[in-house]
């Protein structure tokens, strides 16, 4: 009977440790696309956090439009709200607890075509090294809604690193041959 109390207790363990692991690789995530037509005070009291202009974290948004881009940033909480000509165009974040059409930061690349929730006519690559390493951007636009999910891998693991969503797509890439 001691024996079968202590295989118990041991499978108890065992248990609870593998469910452990599984929520420290693979966390509950919330999508917060919804965020992005919110007022800046709304995703602050949403969040929980204050938000300030990061130049340094602007200048990682892929992004290539004719006007100004900033950054609305909170390094701890991961999530920042991009402005085009001081005029929110959209949101950002490379949090593992936050997700954008079923899409979440550590994603294997080869699943988010079979994953990704968003509706999107074309999409497209923007290979350059601006997020910190060798990196790629894929833009999945929808041509209908205007809107764009920008999706930023790590060259080297194959996983995504991070995800912004941008209300007016044709804004945010203005500079690119016109897809429009």
């Amino acid at each position: 009977m001691k024996k079968l109390i202590k295989w118990f207790i041991v499978i108890a363990i065992v248990v609870m440790l593998v469910e452990a692991f599984n929520n420290f690789v693979n966390p509950e995530t919330e999508d917060i696309v919804y965020l992005a037509n919110k007022t800046k005070a709304e995703m602050e009291s949403t969040l929980g956090c204050s938000l300030s202009q990061n130049d340094t974290m602007a200048s990682r948004i892929y992004a290539y439009t004719e006007g100004e881009l900033t950054l609305d940033w909170n390094s701890d909480e991961g999530f920042g709200i991009i402005y085009i000509d001081d005029k929110q165009a959209g949101i950002h974040t490379d949090n593992r607890l936050y997700s954008m059409y079923n899409i979440k930061i550590g994603d294997p690349v080869i699943g988010v075509k079979d994953d990704i929730t968003f509706s999107y006519d074309e999409n497209f690559e923007v290979l350059d090294d601006l997020y910190g390493g060798s990196s790629t951007a894929t833009f999945y636009y929808n041509n209908t809604r205007k809107d764009c999910l920008v999706v930023i891998a790590n060259d080297t693991t194959n996983r995504v690193v991070a995800l912004s969503y941008y209300t007016d797509g044709k804004k945010a890439t203005e500079q690119l041959k016109p897809l429009y």
